[in-house]
């Protein structure tokens, strides 16, 4: 990897207005179209016959978990919840896990999602015009709309809220390719206390309906024969929570 050309052309202020000229660059350049990031850290492809030669690389099938496995992270909340989302699995335990995970985001539940969300924007709105001072779009609205459907996708109560977007921000670092010790520790943190809330929550629900995420995935994986597949839905859940909230 280290022999690999360095696209400086990233780096370069330039980039962030208009990146045309980089893209030129990696075209021009003789090659595999692969390239080092200015940081040495992560890898750029831009031709295609190279990129479909890593994607069926099983080496990376998954996010590289390393940086959280090793140092600060080693044996904290966040390199154990890894082990339960479908974002950083291989196959033969990704496919089926996907599948159990969004099962409630299918498309034949479409109506009801959107009917949810579109309540929860509503409701957003009239928080935003009520107040007598200046609201912020994304804070106050976007954000509100992404914590609030997760809560009731989770089928969690309404006052978990605060708790999932306080627990979400302090995760969502840990998907750069450089994070500092202070940021893996509380993104353990984090971790740690949304994984002890949907432990404690899922082992009080006595709701047999079927409907909460935790009933839809462990029905999803309930007739999988794969030894390697994990059948945690509180796991699975809060490893799932912060990139559902803090996408916006």
């Amino acid at each position: 990897m280290r022999e690999l050309p360095i696209l400086n052309e990233l780096a370069d202020e330039r980039f962030s207005k208009d990146p045309s000229f980089a893209y030129r660059a990696a075209h021009d350049h003789p090659g595999q179209g692969i390239f080092r990031m200015p940081n040495g850290d992560g890898l750029i492809v831009t031709a295609y016959r190279t990129l479909s030669d890593l994607m069926t690389n099983p080496a990376l099938g998954a996010q590289n978990r390393r940086r959280r496995r090793a140092g600060a992270g080693a044996e904290g909340a966040m390199a154990r919840m890894d082990s339960y989302s479908p974002f950083f699995m291989n196959e033969p335990a990704h496919t089926p896990v996907a599948i159990a995970a969004y099962r409630p985001m299918s498309p034949a539940r479409n109506r009801p999602l959107i009917e949810t969300i579109a309540a929860i924007a509503e409701r957003a709105v009239d928080d935003m015009l009520a107040r007598d001072d200046v609201v912020d779009l994304r804070s106050d609205y976007a954000l509100v709309i992404a914590r609030d459907f997760w809560v009731q996708f989770l089928g969690l109560p309404t006052e978990a809220a605060p708790l999932i977007e306080a627990c979400s921000a302090p995760i969502a670092p840990m998907l750069q390719f450089e994070t500092s010790a202070d940021e893996v520790d509380a993104a353990n943190r984090a971790g740690q206390s949304l994984r002890e809330f949907l432990d404690e929550y899922y082992a009080g629900i006595k709701d047999s309906s079927g409907k909460t995420f935790m009933h839809l995935f462990a029905s999803g994986l309930a007739d999988s024969k794969l030894p390697d597949v994990p059948r945690d839905p509180a796991a699975t859940a809060a490893a799932m929570t912060f990139d559902g909230v803090d996408s916006v």
